[in-house]
């Protein structure tokens, strides 16, 4: 009974690391891609709590729809673990908006803050689930995937913003 709990408790973790980590990085993305840009605040809201609450949506249902191709796997019991990744996509990934639905100044500075504590955290609980022996591997490797998706749409923000805008 003790082992069905705790693999029932651990899969429940995977899919809390899978919807956070996908939440986290593509919020955090539109929030660096809108900085890049040059984006007033109210349009990374915008723009973050749209792609928030659309790809949190999409990832829930993907989710649903891979499981249930599992022969295996019951409506109820992939319906329980879809609606569970969209839970941590969106409280999670909703980190990366803290700052811009908070305070008024050095928006973007808070939001990287923010966003590698929650890095930070998801690493943690991605090292647990894989039994990894360094903690510092999970929690680097989560944090290097957030920075290199990060930079990427900061950049790509200012460069297209740079070619439209002239």
């Amino acid at each position: 009974m003790v082992g069905i709990k705790r693999k029932k408790a651990k899969n429940n973790i995977e899919q809390f690391v899978y919807g956070a980590t996908d939440g986290t990085v593509t919020t955090f993305a539109v929030v660096a891609g809108s900085a890049g840009a040059g984006f007033s605040p109210s349009v990374a809201i915008v723009l973050g709590l749209a792609n928030l609450l659309a790809d949190g949506f999409s990832m829930g249902v993907s989710s649903y729809l891979a499981l249930m191709t599992e022969v295996k796997m019951t409506r109820i019991r992939a319906f329980n673990k879809a609606l569970f990744t969209f839970i941590s996509f969106i409280t999670v990934g909703v980190i990366p908006l803290l700052s811009y639905i908070l305070f008024k100044d050095n928006l973007f500075l808070w939001s990287s803050i923010f966003t590698a504590v929650g890095f930070l955290f998801i690493g943690l609980l991605k090292g647990y689930v894989m039994n990894n022996k360094s903690y510092f591997r999970s929690i680097f490797g989560t944090l290097l995937l957030g920075g290199i998706a990060a930079a990427a749409s900061y950049v790509l923000g200012d460069v297209l913003e740079s070619l439209i805008v002239k």
